[in-house]
């Protein structure tokens, strides 16, 4: 059961929650017909789990069904987020934070905190329910 369909929300999600909640997909392989990633929030919006219906690999090369994001910041059209068990270190020596950001055209991109601002990864696209 996720956790989107436990919480009941007085009002509508507000922006970016409402925009990211769902099932999304890399475009570039394909995923939304293979292992879509369904991006669910706690009541209170401090956690966002990336749910997988099979395994998928992680950044330290762990196969997790469930990613849990801690939610540190949120804007208009982005949410700032930290991965909890993160082992990869930014420039700094600190774990990585990473950027879900939302973009104009309906797609999501995420961008490592630590990278220049114009780069992001490949684009998640809303897969079909």
């Amino acid at each position: 059961m996720s956790l989107s369909a436990c919480a009941t929300f007085d009002s509508p999600l507000p922006a970016p929650y409402s925009t990211i909640a769902g099932n999304w997909g890399f475009r570039e392989i394909n995923e939304c017909s293979g292992n879509p990633t369904d991006f669910e929030f706690s009541r209170d919006l401090h956690i966002m789990n990336a749910v997988h219906d099979e395994a998928a690999e992680a950044g330290d090369g762990d196969l997790r069904k469930i990613f849990k994001y801690r939610v540190l910041s949120s804007s208009a059209n982005s949410l700032h987020l930290s991965l909890d068990g993160e082992t990869r270190l930014d420039a700094s020596g600190s774990p990585v934070t990473w950027h879900l950001v939302a973009f104009e055209d309906g797609t999501l991109r995420w961008r490592q905190s630590d990278w220049p601002t114009d780069e992001f990864t490949s684009e998640l696209v809303r897969c079909d329910t």
